[in-house]
């Protein structure tokens, strides 16, 4: 027999307190194993992170299977939160290709403007790779402070506004940019 304080009364009808497939989702989603799964993640990251830029710094260029390598970890957490929340999921994906869309467009009109490599696609792949960590609405604040250390850097009055306008920007793919450095060459 069960114990009195383990059935509630939902509409009319008893049912068990602790349903499995919420008890899952709490120890998952909510308290320690969270914050685990969080610090595993970047655990993970740390030194990956720390292996590109040392590589980059030294010999100029990201390696390919480091860039695949932060990618399959992050596809394997994408999986992973997206079995409890297809949100985060979907959130994380598309972090890829706006972080990715970014760093591509950045390239292009650099190389077009220059008339030179003005960043190398181990870049963009590194930021596509890392919008799988970090999602969209972090890759959009990562975008933003981006944007205004490089508009402070080019000695633009209006930085900290581009930078915004920057972040708001992301939300239309690869144009979004554009927008932005059409309103900077104009003002």
């Amino acid at each position: 027999m069960y114990k009195k304080n383990a059935w509630k009364k939902y509409n009319g009808d008893y049912k068990a307190i602790f349903d499995f497939n919420e008890g899952y989702k709490s120890f998952i989603t909510n308290g320690k194993t969270e914050r685990l799964s969080k610090s595993i993640k970047y655990l993970l990251l740390l030194p990956m992170l720390e292996c590109a830029f040392f590589v980059d710094l030294k010999e100029q260029i990201i390696p390919n299977r480091l860039n695949m390598t932060i990618f399959e970890v992050g596809i394997v957490f994408v999986f992973l939160y997206g079995i409890n929340n297809a949100n985060i999921g979907k959130d994380m994906l598309l972090g890829m290709l706006v972080g990715g869309g970014i760093f591509l467009l950045i390239t292009l009109l650099g190389g077009l403007i220059a008339g030179k490599e003005a960043m190398g696609m181990g870049d963009v792949k590194l930021m596509g790779a890392l919008g799988l960590y970090f999602g969209l609405s972090n890759i959009i604040v990562i975008t933003l402070v981006e944007y205004t250390l490089v508009y402070t850097i080019i000695g633009h009055p209006n930085a900290i506004l581009l930078g915004f306008l920057a972040a708001v920007a992301n939300l239309i793919p690869y144009f979004g940019g554009i927008i932005v450095n059409v309103i900077a060459i104009i003002f």
